[in-house]
């Protein structure tokens, strides 16, 4: 699976599956996904898994009941396929009904059904911080206290970070301790 034609791919274990619609005219993949009220975007993560033609994979995107993509040929997006793509959309949930995304086959020709490798789903946030930098500390006495071996670092839109150090001094048995914590933004 080739991921880098993504700015912001997915893991991609994510695109090595997908889930899909039943053959035929109108039928429909569909997800209910239960958030609270506000705005969002959703990144609907796709890879072709079989048709090499455009043309050969078309369906609309609906989103709460409204197409966001009459006719989304993904070969054709993608360039081919076992290539990832992602196509970002802003969406509202309101009334304590959450989101609703279709993906609407619009031919009845065999394989020619709605696919999906993976939903992600942000929620705009205008007053918050953009990005959150954690510190990461160390304890050799089983948390009695802790020395910073990292400051000020960015984990990935995922919450995930990497960070290596030479970790000393010995601790005698089991007291070792990692902790994170974030000084800004939401985790």
């Amino acid at each position: 699976m080739d991921t880098s034609g993504v700015a912001n791919p997915a893991p991609e274990s994510v695109y090595q599956s997908y889930a899909y619609a039943d053959n035929g005219e109108g039928n429909r993949l569909v997800y209910r996904l239960p958030v609270p009220d506000g705005d969002y975007t959703i990144h609907l993560h796709f890879a072709e898994p079989s048709n090499p033609f455009p043309g050969s994979r078309v369906f609309d995107i609906d989103l709460q009941g409204v197409t966001a993509q009459a006719g989304f040929d993904l070969v054709a997006e993608a360039g081919g396929r076992h290539l990832a793509l992602v196509k970002s959309f802003s969406v509202q949930a309101v009334g304590g009904e959450g989101i609703r995304l279709e993906l609407v086959n619009s031919s009845s020709l065999f394989g020619n059904h709605a696919v999906l490798s993976g939903i992600e789903l942000t929620r705009v946030n205008p007053g918050g911080s953009s990005g959150a930098m954690v510190n990461v500390e160390v304890s050799v006495n089983n948390g009695a206290s802790y020395t910073t071996v990292a400051a000020a670092q960015q984990p990935d839109r995922f919450g995930a970070g990497r960070f290596t150090w030479t970790a000393e001094p010995e601790t005698s048995g089991s007291t070792g301790l990692v902790r994170v914590t974030a000084m800004t933004g939401i985790m």
